[in-house]
């Protein structure tokens, strides 16, 4: 990772960190609201699951300079997530939706250049999570 997007990103992971599991039940509530199949999903968001998102956020933003590190829980993640009814499709509403919500927290402070790192960060979590999510072959 660009090491400029990294410093973005983890300069503004502290501007969230007092509202993380906030931002995250609110992103998780727009997403259950916005789409039946997601709404699914979230059925039964809570404040825990918010929290946990959060928390697996900064393991990311802390480790994103060794991603390959991050890679197998990553997909083990992505195993879960498919297992519970996720596809392809939810993850860019899901990217999008906490984008939105982050950019709105940050304000003015919010410029194309983080959009950039954190988008970047976020499409690298869900290309781990969704190889996560393939179905495995068995050796022959």
């Amino acid at each position: 990772m660009n090491p400029l997007h990294l410093s973005l990103i983890r300069t503004s992971y502290q501007w969230f960190r007092p509202c993380g599991a906030a931002m995250v039940a609110k992103v998780l509530r727009e997403l259950a609201d916005g789409d039946p199949e997601l709404g699914v999903l979230f059925a039964t968001e809570d404040q825990r699951r918010a929290e946990r998102f959060f928390r697996t956020l900064g393991q990311v933003v802390r480790h994103a300079h060794e991603f390959e590190r991050l890679e197998p829980s990553l997909e083990e993640l992505g195993r879960a997530a498919a297992h519970a009814g996720a596809s392809p499709r939810h993850y860019a509403i899901a990217r999008t939706h906490l984008l939105a919500t982050m950019r709105e927290l940050a304000g003015e402070d919010w410029n194309e250049d983080l959009h950039r790192a954190w988008e970047e960060l976020l499409l690298a979590v869900g290309g781990a999570m969704l190889i996560g999510a393939m179905p495995r072959r068995r050796a022959a």
